[in-house]
Protein backbone atom coordinates (compact mmCIF):
# COMPACT_ATOMS: atom_id res chain seq x y z
CA UNK A 1 0.00 0.00 0.00
CA UNK A 2 2.99 2.31 0.38
CA UNK A 3 3.10 2.98 -3.37
CA UNK A 4 -0.39 4.44 -3.43
CA UNK A 5 0.02 6.50 -0.27
CA UNK A 6 2.60 8.73 -1.95
CA UNK A 7 0.08 9.99 -4.48
CA UNK A 8 -3.18 10.63 -2.66
CA UNK A 9 -3.88 13.85 -0.77
CA UNK A 10 -5.73 13.61 2.50
CA UNK A 11 -9.31 14.81 2.87
CA UNK A 12 -10.82 16.04 6.10
CA UNK A 13 -14.40 15.67 7.32
CA UNK A 14 -15.47 13.23 4.59
CA UNK A 15 -16.78 9.69 4.34
CA UNK A 16 -16.67 7.12 1.57
CA UNK A 17 -20.43 7.49 1.11
CA UNK A 18 -20.15 11.28 0.82
CA UNK A 19 -17.38 10.99 -1.75
CA UNK A 20 -19.39 8.44 -3.75
CA UNK A 21 -22.38 10.82 -3.78
CA UNK A 22 -20.19 13.68 -4.96
CA UNK A 23 -18.72 11.53 -7.72
CA UNK A 24 -22.16 10.31 -8.76
CA UNK A 25 -23.22 13.93 -9.27
CA UNK A 26 -20.53 14.26 -11.97
CA UNK A 27 -21.19 10.92 -13.64
CA UNK A 28 -18.77 8.57 -11.88
CA UNK A 29 -20.66 5.72 -10.24
CA UNK A 30 -20.17 2.17 -9.08
CA UNK A 31 -21.35 -0.38 -11.61
CA UNK A 32 -24.84 -1.81 -11.49
CA UNK A 33 -25.23 -4.17 -8.58
CA UNK A 34 -21.83 -3.27 -7.08
CA UNK A 35 -22.22 -2.64 -3.32
CA UNK A 36 -20.21 0.04 -1.56
CA UNK A 37 -18.56 -2.68 0.52
CA UNK A 38 -16.72 -3.92 -2.57
CA UNK A 39 -14.37 -0.93 -2.44
CA UNK A 40 -12.86 -2.48 0.70
CA UNK A 41 -11.61 -5.52 -1.25
CA UNK A 42 -7.99 -4.31 -1.26
CA UNK A 43 -7.87 -4.21 2.54
CA UNK A 44 -8.19 -0.43 2.77
CA UNK A 45 -10.50 0.55 5.62
CA UNK A 46 -13.31 3.08 5.20
CA UNK A 47 -11.39 5.46 7.43
CA UNK A 48 -8.20 5.15 5.39
CA UNK A 49 -9.99 5.70 2.07
CA UNK A 50 -11.84 8.72 3.47
CA UNK A 51 -8.61 10.15 4.85
CA UNK A 52 -6.60 9.57 1.66
CA UNK A 53 -9.32 11.01 -0.52
CA UNK A 54 -10.60 10.82 -4.05
CA UNK A 55 -7.37 9.65 -5.67
CA UNK A 56 -7.40 6.40 -3.74
CA UNK A 57 -11.16 5.92 -4.04
CA UNK A 58 -11.11 6.41 -7.83
CA UNK A 59 -8.13 4.09 -8.14
CA UNK A 60 -9.99 1.32 -6.31
CA UNK A 61 -13.12 1.95 -8.39
CA UNK A 62 -11.10 1.81 -11.61
CA UNK A 63 -8.83 -1.15 -10.90
CA UNK A 64 -9.39 -4.46 -12.64
CA UNK A 65 -11.28 -7.09 -10.69
CA UNK A 66 -9.65 -9.78 -12.85
CA UNK A 67 -6.53 -11.58 -11.69
CA UNK A 68 -5.67 -12.38 -15.31
CA UNK A 69 -6.15 -8.98 -16.94
CA UNK A 70 -4.50 -5.84 -15.52
CA UNK A 71 -7.00 -3.68 -17.41
CA UNK A 72 -10.12 -5.81 -17.12
CA UNK A 73 -13.49 -4.50 -15.92
CA UNK A 74 -13.44 -2.65 -12.61
CA UNK A 75 -15.98 -1.66 -9.97
CA UNK A 76 -17.02 1.36 -12.06
CA UNK A 77 -17.44 1.71 -15.84
CA UNK A 78 -16.82 5.46 -15.49
CA UNK A 79 -13.19 5.47 -14.32
CA UNK A 80 -10.26 3.31 -15.34
CA UNK A 81 -7.00 2.71 -13.51
CA UNK A 82 -4.79 2.03 -16.51
CA UNK A 83 -1.85 -0.22 -15.70
CA UNK A 84 0.48 0.51 -18.59
CA UNK A 85 2.80 -2.42 -17.79
CA UNK A 86 0.29 -4.95 -19.09
CA UNK A 87 1.51 -6.20 -22.49
CA UNK A 88 2.32 -9.65 -21.12
CA UNK A 89 -1.34 -10.12 -20.10
CA UNK A 90 -3.53 -12.26 -22.40
CA UNK A 91 -5.02 -10.03 -25.13
CA UNK A 92 -3.88 -6.77 -23.51
CA UNK A 93 -5.13 -4.42 -26.21
CA UNK A 94 -8.52 -6.12 -26.38
CA UNK A 95 -8.91 -5.28 -22.67
CA UNK A 96 -7.73 -1.70 -23.24
CA UNK A 97 -10.15 -1.06 -26.12
CA UNK A 98 -13.02 -2.62 -24.19
CA UNK A 99 -12.32 -0.37 -21.19
CA UNK A 100 -12.23 2.68 -23.45
CA UNK A 101 -15.59 1.69 -24.94
CA UNK A 102 -16.99 1.36 -21.41
CA UNK A 103 -15.69 4.82 -20.55
CA UNK A 104 -17.45 6.28 -23.59
CA UNK A 105 -20.74 4.91 -22.23
CA UNK A 106 -21.53 3.19 -25.50
CA UNK A 107 -20.81 6.12 -27.79
CA UNK A 108 -18.08 4.02 -29.39
CA UNK A 109 -18.63 0.29 -29.77
CA UNK A 110 -17.08 -2.37 -31.96
CA UNK A 111 -18.54 -5.63 -33.23
CA UNK A 112 -15.24 -7.38 -32.53
CA UNK A 113 -11.79 -6.57 -31.16
CA UNK A 114 -8.66 -8.65 -31.75
CA UNK A 115 -5.01 -8.11 -30.94
CA UNK A 116 -1.62 -9.62 -31.58
CA UNK A 117 1.60 -9.24 -29.58
CA UNK A 118 4.79 -11.03 -30.67
CA UNK A 119 7.87 -10.14 -28.65
CA UNK A 120 10.19 -12.25 -30.79
CA UNK A 121 9.19 -10.46 -33.99
CA UNK A 122 8.74 -7.17 -32.14
CA UNK A 123 5.31 -6.58 -33.60
CA UNK A 124 1.93 -5.74 -32.16
CA UNK A 125 -1.43 -4.60 -33.44
CA UNK A 126 -5.05 -4.27 -32.47
CA UNK A 127 -7.86 -4.78 -34.96
CA UNK A 128 -11.51 -3.74 -34.68
CA UNK A 129 -14.66 -4.40 -36.70
CA UNK A 130 -17.19 -1.59 -36.98
CA UNK A 131 -20.02 -0.98 -39.41
CA UNK A 132 -18.87 -3.82 -41.62
CA UNK A 133 -15.31 -2.52 -41.89
CA UNK A 134 -12.09 -3.75 -40.31
CA UNK A 135 -9.42 -1.38 -39.05
CA UNK A 136 -5.97 -2.45 -37.85
CA UNK A 137 -3.70 -0.20 -35.79
CA UNK A 138 0.01 -0.96 -35.70
CA UNK A 139 1.51 -0.58 -32.23
CA UNK A 140 4.98 -0.16 -30.79
CA UNK A 141 6.42 -2.75 -28.41
CA UNK A 142 8.26 -1.26 -25.43
CA UNK A 143 9.10 -4.19 -23.15
CA UNK A 144 5.95 -4.80 -21.09
CA UNK A 145 4.49 -1.30 -21.49
CA UNK A 146 1.41 -0.69 -23.62
CA UNK A 147 1.59 1.71 -26.54
CA UNK A 148 -0.51 4.69 -25.41
CA UNK A 149 -1.08 5.62 -29.06
CA UNK A 150 -4.20 3.47 -28.79
CA UNK A 151 -5.67 6.18 -26.53
CA UNK A 152 -5.19 8.89 -29.17
CA UNK A 153 -6.65 6.57 -31.81
CA UNK A 154 -9.75 6.06 -29.67
CA UNK A 155 -10.08 9.81 -29.09
CA UNK A 156 -10.02 10.33 -32.85
CA UNK A 157 -12.94 7.90 -33.17
CA UNK A 158 -14.82 9.82 -30.49
CA UNK A 159 -14.26 13.16 -32.18
CA UNK A 160 -15.17 11.79 -35.62
CA UNK A 161 -18.44 10.46 -34.21
CA UNK A 162 -19.44 13.99 -33.16
CA UNK A 163 -19.11 13.28 -29.45
CA UNK A 164 -18.09 16.15 -27.17
CA UNK A 165 -16.45 13.72 -24.75
CA UNK A 166 -12.72 13.75 -24.18
CA UNK A 167 -10.42 11.16 -22.68
CA UNK A 168 -8.69 12.76 -19.70
CA UNK A 169 -5.96 11.40 -17.46
CA UNK A 170 -4.77 12.05 -13.92
CA UNK A 171 -1.19 10.80 -13.95
CA UNK A 172 0.02 8.27 -11.38
CA UNK A 173 3.36 7.44 -12.93
CA UNK A 174 3.74 5.05 -14.71
CA UNK A 175 0.00 4.38 -14.68
CA UNK A 176 -2.97 6.73 -14.65
CA UNK A 177 -6.62 7.30 -13.90
CA UNK A 178 -8.75 7.81 -17.02
CA UNK A 179 -12.23 9.22 -17.54
CA UNK A 180 -14.20 10.13 -20.67
CA UNK A 181 -16.42 13.15 -20.17
CA UNK A 182 -17.27 16.52 -21.76
CA UNK A 183 -14.75 19.27 -20.90
CA UNK A 184 -17.14 21.04 -18.52
CA UNK A 185 -17.70 17.79 -16.58
CA UNK A 186 -13.96 17.15 -16.40
CA UNK A 187 -13.55 20.62 -14.88
CA UNK A 188 -16.19 19.82 -12.26
CA UNK A 189 -14.52 16.51 -11.44
CA UNK A 190 -11.21 18.30 -10.92
CA UNK A 191 -12.91 20.85 -8.67
CA UNK A 192 -14.62 18.22 -6.54
CA UNK A 193 -11.71 15.81 -6.27
CA UNK A 194 -8.72 18.15 -6.25
CA UNK A 195 -7.14 15.96 -8.93
CA UNK A 196 -5.84 17.10 -12.31
CA UNK A 197 -7.57 15.26 -15.14
CA UNK A 198 -6.41 16.71 -18.45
Amino acid sequence: MGFFKRFFSEVEDSTVETMLLNLSAVGIRLGKGVPTEDILRLDWSREEIARRGYGLLLTIMGMSSSEEHSNGAGLSPDVWYFERECVEDPNPYVSIVQRLCDLSDGEIAFEAVRDHVDFKRKEAWVEVDRNGKTERIALTLDHERADTGVLQWFQEHLSASGSNKRIACHEINPSGLFICKPPETIAKINEITGLTFS
